[in-house]
């Protein structure tokens, strides 16, 4: 192997396996919050989202290591290196986090951030549990989780929590929703043998995927009351490109040509890197 496709490896098992590109569309998600929500933001917020998701993605990976390898073999691969070392990396960006909270932020902040970082570790430990009696609770728990990335930005700059708010958070929720459920076909066998109710397990990948498409599709009206009511603005509508490119990953799961690692870790995990993007586009359009 040359030096080039050994350094490009390198570089492509950190993004795809290692979860770099799910915690750039934190970033996504903040950015996007920030041009529809006209709220004015700094780097610390960015790199304070970045390091605390990825702290919280390195812990799910930690815990569900054994099991992950079953359904998910060159993410087992990769994270087999240095499993050991994970606990070390996450505590160092959790003090990390905690520092750039006690420096560009305050008390208020300080506590709903670490909050929301302990509830997405009791989500390997304990949440995902519940999904073994309540249908669907891991996809809504994981999306509620990531959703309120909406309100903690704006939370961040002490500005009021409003109806803009709610549309935005509602939107970013179910866009998880759709996310999150699409990731748990690949992990229907093993999630049965866990007991575990995900919506994939229970409906079955073709009832699913019709769910998948209906929820998609529900985010054009939820956008447009926002901006009937005035509620968010009209560029809002560029996130509704997040259905057609819903209705594409979708059909390059029947796709068996389709390199499912990239379907799953980079066209799905993606979108959320794209926000900004659309909404610069339509901007310039």
């Amino acid at each position: 192997m040359t030096n080039y496709k050994k350094y490009k490896k390198i570089v492509w098992d950190n993004l795809v396996y290692g979860g770099h590109i799910l915690s750039l569309g934190s970033i996504g998600i903040i950015i996007a919050t920030s041009l529809l929500l006209n709220i004015k933001i700094t780097w610390d917020i960015l790199v304070l989202v970045y390091t605390g998701m990825h702290a919280a993605y390195l812990y799910n990976r930690y815990k569900d290591f054994e099991n992950d390898a079953s359904t998910n073999n060159n993410r087992t691969n990769y994270f087999k290196k240095f499993i050991n070392q994970i606990p070390i990396i996450i505590l160092s960006l959790i003090i990390f986090d905690i520092f750039i909270l006690l420096v560009f932020s305050n008390f208020k902040v300080l506590i709903i951030a670490l909050g929301l970082l302990v509830m997405s570790f009791l989500y390997s430990k304990f949440f995902k549990r519940i999904t073994r009696i309540l249908t669907g609770f891991k996809s809504f728990f994981v999306s509620v989780m990531w959703a309120s990335l909406v309100p903690f930005s704006v939370i961040y700059y002490s500005n009021h929590l409003g109806l803009s708010t709610l549309f935005l958070f509602t939107f970013t929720l179910l866009r998880w929703v759709v996310n999150t459920s699409f990731f748990d076909i690949k992990d229907i066998n093993s999630d049965k043998k866990e007991g575990l109710k995900t919506l994939a397990s229970i409906l079955g990948e073709k009832k699913l995927l019709i769910l998948l498409n209906c929820i998609s599709l529900l985010t054009a009206p939820l956008m447009l009351l926002g901006i009937y009511l005035k509620a968010l603005p009209l560029i809002s509508l560029s996130l509704l490109f997040t259905i057609p490119y819903n209705f594409y990953f979708i059909k390059k799961l029947s796709d068996k040509s389709f390199n499912k690692d990239i379907l799953y870790n980079v066209v799905v995990d993606g979108e959320f890197i794209l926000w900004p993007i659309f909404i610069a586009i339509v901007k310039l359009i």
